[in-house]
């Protein structure tokens, strides 16, 4: 590693290991965290040679052997960082340039040999993730008492709603999310509410969720179908009492005990899930369409292999204005994708979007709700399925998650849309975070847990891309 590695690096360690312990948990530690998990990426360490895969050189066609051995060394400084492929480094960024030119004009008589490269870069991920994953410290959410939230201004609202008799006797501001701002509030006097209840408020920065106005009738349909939610209570349009609208739901037993990539040792939860995926894939899709209107009864009618491809075109167009390095893994994928748009059939249902125990309630071993729905959408159920399979394969074994799943009522689906739509949402949302990183850089907000989005969480959902896409090369080859 340079001389400016080992700083970053010894930095982030600091951080993590002398300044985060003395700080109580909240706001403070979570940003020092975000801090770490960025620099550890920016300063991007690189596994041992003996722990990554050598480039499989005696398995592909001469041309492209040719290539590969006569590319010519490139300076990672001329990639902007940090990099998408957490696989890329200096002493292979000529070779990924080579070979992603490569794969977009292979044929079809070419999958052996483009198995081997995604092969190939998805150890070289594997190995980069698990080091960054030995640098790191996962931190659960925790209340905090510094507030974003005005208290005094949430207290007055429930005053005029309820009555001057109203008392806030608790208010504690969750720290962590990104889309929502989320408070527990505790309330004595008002008749018609309960005394413990959840409140949720749009973000003053325009993330890539939508709003609690379009949230709100959404989770009211997926309440009455039965579905393990918090109870809706009520929806603030107006921005005149908190700056923002926001909504509030029933407050529920239990703790969100995971992140996106740390998932806690509970099969008896997994299988929950799989449970309350089964039921709300069974809402009959006609249910939503006053909530996603037009646009949404366009695609439920005509989600046919030439609108998926128009999407996927429009996917793969975002994606490259996006990154700033180049990806093996991303390029084969589209063009699996394209050439797999025959399984892009079946039920459509409303799918969460991002399905994983980040966004559940757990009581100790047992599933107790699922939360954060501002990226639910109309869309196969195969894809909440394939968007939690690499959390849910740390916990049980994945033919028995979508065995309880069937045995639930789920939607029956194929390995191979599991794979298509797994990769689908994974992709979807990472697309989505341009939007946060733009943010950012551009010094629209200094949160630096937006600033994290772009620097820790595109590579790591890269990683599950390939965790996918390696499955599926084998499977059909």
């Amino acid at each position: 590693m340079s001389s400016s590695q080992v700083q970053l690096l010894a930095i982030a360690r600091t951080l993590r290991d002398v300044v985060a312990p003395q700080l109580s948990p909240g706001a403070g530690r979570l940003a020092v965290m975000s801090c770490v998990r960025m620099l550890q990426r920016l300063a991007q360490p690189r596994p041992a040679a003996a722990d990554s895969p050598a480039l499989p050189l005696d398995d592909l066609p001469p041309p492209l052997r040719q290539a590969l051995v006569g590319a010519v060394p490139r300076r990672l400084a001329e990639y902007e960082v940090p990099a998408e492929n957490s696989a890329i480094d200096v002493g292979n960024a000529a070779l990924m340039d080579a070979a992603t030119a490569w794969i977009a004009g292979a044929t079809a008589q070419d999958h052996v040999a483009i198995t081997r490269l995604v092969d190939w870069e998805g150890g070289l991920q594997d190995a980069a993730e698990a080091l960054h994953e030995k640098l790191e410290v996962p931190q659960p959410v925790h209340e905090d008492s510094g507030h974003v939230l005005d208290p005094q201004a949430v207290e007055a609202y429930f005053k005029a709603r309820c009555g001057n008799h109203v008392r806030m006797t608790a208010f504690n501001q969750l720290m962590g999310g990104t889309s929502k701002q989320t408070a527990l509030v505790s309330l004595e006097g008002a008749a018609d509410l309960p005394a413990d209840l959840v409140i949720r408020r749009d973000q003053i920065a325009e993330t890539m969720s939508g709003s609690v106005v379009q949230e709100f009738p959404l989770l009211q349909i997926v309440y009455d179908a039965g579905v393990a939610i918090p109870r809706p209570l009520f929806l603030e349009p107006s921005a005149a009492a908190l700056g923002r609208p926001f909504s509030a739901s029933e407050r529920l037993s239990g703790k969100s005990t995971a992140s996106h990539f740390f998932v806690p040792e509970n099969g008896e939860a997994a299988f929950g899930l799989a449970e309350q995926m089964a039921r709300l894939h069974a809402i009959p899709v006609q249910k939503f369409a006053a909530v996603f209107g037009d646009a949404e009864g366009e695609l439920t009618q005509n989600d046919s292999p030439e609108c998926r491809r128009e999407s996927l075109e429009k996917m793969r167009e975002a994606w490259h204005r996006f990154v700033r390095t180049p990806s093996l893994t991303m390029t084969a994928a589209f063009r699996w994708m394209e050439n797999n748009l025959d399984c892009a059939d079946g039920p459509l249902t409303l799918v969460h979007g991002d399905m994983g125990f980040h966004n559940m309630l757990v009581d100790g071993k047992r599933f107790v709700a699922l939360l954060d729905w501002e990226t639910a959408h109309i869309d196969h159920p195969a894809g909440d399925l394939g968007y939690a399979r690499p959390m849910i394969e740390r916990m049980v074994p994945w033919q028995d998650f979508v065995a309880r799943y069937r045995e639930a009522g789920g939607q029956p689906v194929t390995a191979r849309q599991v794979h298509f739509f797994g990769i689908w949402e994974i992709l979807r949302i990472n697309i989505q975070l341009r939007h946060v990183r733009e943010l950012y850089e551009s010094g629209a907000t200094e949160d630096i847990r937006l600033g994290e989005v772009g620097t820790y969480y595109v590579p790591r959902f890269v990683h599950r891309i390939s965790q996918h896409l390696r499955r599926a090369l084998h499977e059909t080859s």
